[in-house]
């Protein structure tokens, strides 16, 4: 296996109001004729920081290079990327099914801001360290989860990759998931790599009796000594 870590630059904190909707197409046909009175409105208007970020069907829409796929992670060859701690411990849904697996590496001294890249058989792990083991506010998520994107973009653009794979996490340490992927849509805004993305939400909370497995619209039977471990996704 071979194991390089790469460090992000220092950026400054994200603002959000900074991440204005872009506008679809079909947006901009029906409102043209409203634009120049709107405009000379919100002008005067203080911003909320709500309304300056984009959800998760407009991203999914306005980004053509991010695609939703029902692929599972740990199942998948070719470059993977998902968010760790300090301690290499799993941050988000990607890594934590990798650790479920014994697919996920160890990694340690590993810096917050870094990326960790280790080849294991057919697959690349892109490790984004964003956190120490203790947690840590919203918007500290967010930045070091920006800061992270660009440096995995440098990396993937240098090593010439066409496709990179997440897992889609209904939250990260509390971060909505429409704010992830608002930071992953404007890390690769400019590059032609493409994005994969599980679009399977897991939902941990234990069941009991349960011995069926619910994937978006995939069932699976299992045995009952995998019961205690079903997932239930919506």
């Amino acid at each position: 296996m071979q194991l390089q870590i790469f460090k992000s630059p220092v950026l400054p904190e994200p603002d959000p109001k900074s991440f204005p909707i872009p506008p679809s197409d079909s947006e901009n046909s029906v409102e043209s004729d409203q634009e120049s009175e709107s405009e000379n409105e919100q002008q005067n208007e203080p911003i909320d920081a709500t309304s300056a970020q984009p959800s998760e069907k407009s991203n999914s829409t306005t980004n053509n290079k991010i695609v939703y796929s029902k692929g599972l992670m740990h199942c998948m060859d070719g470059n993977i990327a998902y968010f760790i701690d300090d301690q290499g411990q799993p941050v988000d849904e990607g890594a934590r099914k990798l650790h479920e697996f014994n697919k996920l590496p160890k990694f340690s001294n590993i810096s917050i801001g870094e990326v960790s890249f280790e080849v294991n058989k057919r697959v690349n792990h892109f490790a984004l360290c964003i956190k120490e083991e203790k947690d840590i506010s919203l918007s500290a998520c967010k930045g070091n989860i920006k800061n992270t994107l660009f440096t995995l973009e440098a990396i993937l653009k240098k090593r010439e990759a066409d496709i990179i794979f997440f897992t889609k996490s209904e939250t990260i340490q509390g971060l909505p998931w429409s704010e992830t992927i608002e930071c992953i849509s404007n890390a690769f805004q400019k590059s032609q790599i493409k994005i994969l993305l599980e679009d399977i939400v897991v939902f941990r909370k234990p069941i009991t009796g349960l011995n069926v497995y619910i994937t978006g619209k995939i069932s699976k039977t299992t045995s009952n000594a995998e019961s205690n471990n079903a997932w239930i996704a919506s």
